[in-house]
C-alpha cells in the first residue's frame, strides 16, 4: 500500500516539473519511481505465489512478468506523436501510473494477506485459516493448512543455509543450474545489440526520424 502512494507521488512530480519547468522534479520522481518499480516487481510475485494453489503456482508466478511486457508495450504505443507523445500531452501520459496507483490502492483493502506469512512469519493459525477460506471461496481447506505447516517445519531445517552450502545443496542443483543458465543466456542473446541497431533498421523500413526514434 505504502509503494503505490510512492508511484502516486512519482507521477504528481513529473506534472509538476511540467508546470513549473522544473526539471529537479523529473529528476527526483524518475529516482522514486526505480524504487517503487523495484519493490512491486518483488512484492507482487511473492504475493501471488503465496496465495494462489500449488497446482497453479507456477502459472501465476509468471503473470506479473506477463503484464509488465503488455504495459510497456502500450507506454511504447501511447508515446507516439499521433497520441500522447507530445510536449503538450506528456503529462498525461506520465500521469497514468498515478491513476492505476489509485485504482489499486482502492482495491488492496479488500485483498487477503498471504496465509503463508500470516501462519509461518505471524504464527496466526485461524487468520491464516480464514484467508485460505476467502482466497478458495471454500471451507475445506485443511489440506493446504497442513502443507503450510510443513513448509514451516522444511524452513526451520533451512535457516542456516548459506550462500557455500546453497551451492552444493544437491536437491537444488539442478534448479541453480537452470538460474545460471537462463540469465546468462538472456545477457549472450544479443538483445543489446538489436536496441542499438534497431532505429537504423526502422530508418531502413521508410519511417521518419521522428517515429523510428526510441530513445524517447
Amino acid at each position: 500500500m505504502t509503494n503505490n502512494y510512492i508511484s502516486l507521488v512519482c507521477s504528481m512530480l513529473m506534472i509538476f516539473a511540467k508546470l513549473q519547468h522544473e526539471f529537479i522534479f523529473a529528476m527526483f520522481s524518475r529516482f522514486l519511481i526505480g524504487i517503487s518499480m523495484g519493490i512491486f516487481s518483488s512484492v507482487i510475485p511473492i504475493y501471488l505465489l503465496e496465495t494462489s494453489p500449488l497446482g497453479l503456482r507456477g502459472s501465476i508466478g509468471m503473470l506479473p512478468h506477463f503484464f509488465l511486457v503488455i504495459g510497456v508495450q502500450m507506454a511504447q504505443i501511447f508515446a507516439f506523436p499521433e497520441l500522447l507523445g507530445t510536449v503538450e500531452a506528456w503529462p498525461i501520459l506520465v500521469s497514468l501510473p498515478g491513476l492505476l496507483a489509485i485504482w489499486q490502492i482502492l482495491l488492496l483493502p479488500s485483498c487477503p494477506e498471504s496465509p503463508r506469512y500470516l501462519l509461518i512469519q505471524k504464527k496466526k493459525e485461524e487468520e491464516a485459516r480464514e484467508a485460505l477460506k476467502r482466497l478458495r471461496f471454500q471451507s475445506e481447506i485443511e489440506d493446504e493448512m497442513e502443507e503450510l505447516r510443513r513448509e514451516d517445519i522444511f524452513e526451520k531445517d533451512e535457516k542456516n543455509m548459506t550462500t557455500l552450502r546453497l551451492l552444493g545443496y544437491r536437491p537444488l542443483r539442478w534448479h541453480l543450474v537452470s538460474v545460471v543458465v537462463i540469465e546468462t543466456g538472456q545477457q549472450l542473446s544479443g538483445v543489446n545489440v538489436i536496441y542499438l541497431g534497431i532505429e537504423e533498421m526502422l530508418y531502413s523500413t521508410g519511417l521518419s526520424h521522428k517515429n523510428a526514434d526510441i530513445s524517447k
